[in-house]
């Protein structure tokens, strides 16, 4: 079930002790397991992993790779949600800066983050 964390809690358990606690495959899995809380209303569960995702990301990758972009996008959808504002939309521009670099103005994904940052 997509709504269930238990098995993303299970994996991430699994991924730390195969690769260790700061592998991007440990990071792919607390993002997962940060959108299921999300989801369910758990922000306070979801935070501290979209924090820790976005860590390992920018230590494995760099500042300005995709994978960061993405992160610090879910990072700031969170903020924003909870009408954290002068949190989220800090992120959500440094995210928009990164896209808009890798892919390029009119990428998909660059267009959303524009819309997410004019509706705010």
């Amino acid at each position: 079930m997509l709504n269930d964390p238990r098995p993303f809690e299970e994996e991430l358990k699994q991924r730390e002790r195969s690769l260790g606690p700061d592998h991007p495959d440990v990071a792919e899995v607390c993002s997962n397991l940060a959108i299921v809380y999300n989801q369910k209303g758990q922000t306070d569960k979801a935070l501290p992993l979209y924090e820790r995702s976005l860590m390992i990301y920018e230590k494995h990758f760099g500042p300005d790779h995709p994978e960061v972009a993405h992160t610090l996008t879910d990072l700031a959808v969170l903020h924003l949600e909870q009408g954290r504002e002068a949190v989220g939309r800090p992120l959500l521009e440094r995210a928009l800066a990164i896209q808009e670099t890798a892919l390029g103005p009119d990428h998909p994904d660059v267009i959303a983050i524009k819309d997410v940052l004019n509706s705010e």
